[in-house]
């Protein structure tokens, strides 16, 4: 009767693809930008305007994808004895996580004038990729794991005030690290493959709660 315990187990998965309705048609299919004038379309009424109809897939999403999962355990204890609670327990945290981002990798073709877009001329075509030309393989896929241990002691001094006092551990574990970039780190004085491995981090906490009158606290 005066001890009890909680266990929690979750995970959580999160995908977010920035995708275009133009990859239902055509997988390949960039961004086909139709800069036009008032010799292609009634739309536009003096002769110097031009406006710009984008067709195809947006640049922006030729290459999108974030998703990361996170699995977590928690458990905690408490233990009555006296005037005092004591809380104490573990939670462990693993999460991964995958990005990819590459703009105009399926290629951003501008034509000048409707004639041009009808004979397949483009008057600047804007590509950029990795060098396999697999955007895919540009992804930033890393992975950590937190440990966690935590100690409190809640002491009911009087029927109105409780003191508490506790600490908590964090630590971190990571194995994946980005390459050295020396041009970074030549410009910057700042080692870019530092990650979170090796951190801790300690939360001291001290606290009341005292409850003079009926409607104070």
């Amino acid at each position: 009767e005066n001890f009890s315990t909680t266990l929690r187990v979750s995970y959580k998965e999160q995908v977010t693809i920035q995708d275009s309705r133009a990859n239902a048609i055509d997988p390949s299919l960039g961004e086909i930008v139709l800069r036009l004038n008032t010799a292609d379309t009634p739309f536009l009424t003096t002769g110097t305007a031009t406006r710009d109809i984008i067709l195809g897939a947006d640049r922006f999403r030729h290459a999108n994808l974030f998703d990361d999962n996170r699995l977590q355990a928690y458990f905690a204890a408490d233990w009555t004895s006296g005037d005092h609670v004591v809380t104490f327990g573990a939670e462990w945290e693993q999460y991964e996580l995958a990005n990819v981002f590459v703009p105009t990798s399926k290629g951003q073709f501008r034509f000048d004038s409707l004639t041009n877009y009808q004979t397949q001329v483009a008057n600047l075509v804007t590509y950029a990729n990795v060098r396999s030309n697999d955007a895919l393989s540009a992804a930033t896929v890393l992975s950590y794991q937190k440990w966690a241990a935590f100690l409190q002691d809640e002491w009911q001094l009087a029927p109105n005030l409780v003191f508490n006092a506790g600490l908590r551990i964090d630590m971190y574990s990571m194995s994946d690290k980005p390459d050295l970039r020396t041009d970074v780190t030549n410009r910057t004085g700042v080692n870019n493959t530092a990650t979170l491995d090796g951190i801790k981090s300690f939360q001291p906490r001290i606290g009341f709660r005292f409850e003079p009158f009926e409607r104070t606290k």
